[in-house]
């Protein structure tokens, strides 16, 4: 019960610093909170979590990446909600696009999903 509470409590805080930074129509803003959990449980699922659906969750969220351009359908279904006045497509604002990190290195949601991916695969086999 304390892992739950403990990915709701990050996704909330990273869904306020998201809403002060790019304000999210009432509309939305259940769905952009449930963005938030689901990419909190792409950072942390596997250590809060049983490893082995974590990474066949980040399998299928690598898969769908790359047969869907790069983008990710819930990103774009939120962004219609919340800022339907944006044209073209504006990228998730989690913790490492907060940083600067994402503009600075575009790829770098791969390179965080195959780490996760190393750490899965070690606490499987452990």
């Amino acid at each position: 019960m304390n892992n739950l509470i403990l990915l709701f409590l990050l996704s909330f805080i990273q869904f306020m610093i998201d809403i002060s930074m790019f304000p999210c129509s009432i509309h939305g803003l259940l769905l952009l909170y449930f963005h938030h959990i689901v990419n909190i449980y792409i950072y942390i699922g596997g250590i809060l979590f049983n490893p082995l659906y974590h990474i066949l969750f980040l399998l299928f969220t690598i898969l769908h990446w790359i047969t869907n351009d790069n983008k990710c359908f819930l990103t774009e279904y939120t962004n219609s909600i919340c800022y339907p006045e944006v044209k073209g497509y504006k990228q998730f604002n989690d913790f490492i696009k907060m940083i600067g990190y994402q503009d600075k290195y575009p790829n770098i949601s791969y390179y965080v999903l195959s780490i996760l991916i190393g750490y899965d695969l070690v606490k499987i086999r452990n």
